[in-house]
């Protein structure tokens, strides 16, 4: 027939479900440095820590019971050393780890928002959402101010809600 055409039909892929664990995977191997990173400072920061009463343990036996001035100062130059490395690690440990853990949950979001906005293959009626949601007057925000201020901290900043509840 004139004027008639056949529009070829297309067949639609569904996207490939996850399988269990697969979000994980994907949030830590784009992570995998920070999380590493992260892992070998706490490391260190722990063994550190353990071994301080060991030094001190030694330092007490071997330069204080022979009263030997030079070899005190030896053993606290160890312990300050050791101490410069435990706080090196312990401080370095939280903003490695916290980029590192905001980057994989980017990530498992980013996984989750394309599955939903790509919803073929799934069923359903509606769509819900739960919301965590905590709110405060501006009054109770700046008592609280004040009461850490009054115990002599100082408020470095404060977190939009949205960054904080991750």
């Amino acid at each position: 027939p004139i004027g008639s055409s056949t529009v070829p039909q297309q067949t639609v892929q569904q996207p490939a479900p996850y399988a269990v664990g697969s979000v994980v995977r994907l949030a830590f191997r784009r992570s995998r440095r920070g999380a590493l990173t992260t892992a070998l400072l706490v490391s260190v920061h722990q063994v550190c820590e353990a071994t301080t009463p060991v030094i001190v343990g030694l330092a007490l036996d071997d330069a204080i019971a022979e009263g030997s001035v030079a070899e005190t100062w030896r053993w606290v130059a160890l312990l300050a050393g050791v101490y410069v490395v435990l706080s090196a690690c312990g401080n370095g440990a939280g903003p490695v780890g916290i980029r590192a853990a905001s980057r994989a949950e980017h990530d498992v979001r980013q996984r989750i928002v394309t599955r939903v906005l790509d919803p073929r293959g799934m069923v359903g009626q509606t769509l819900d959402v739960s919301i965590h949601m905590v709110t405060s007057e501006l009054a109770a925000l700046k008592n609280m101010a004040t009461c850490i201020e009054r115990s002599h901290l100082d408020i470095v900043s404060m977190c939009l809600s949205p960054y904080a509840a991750g």
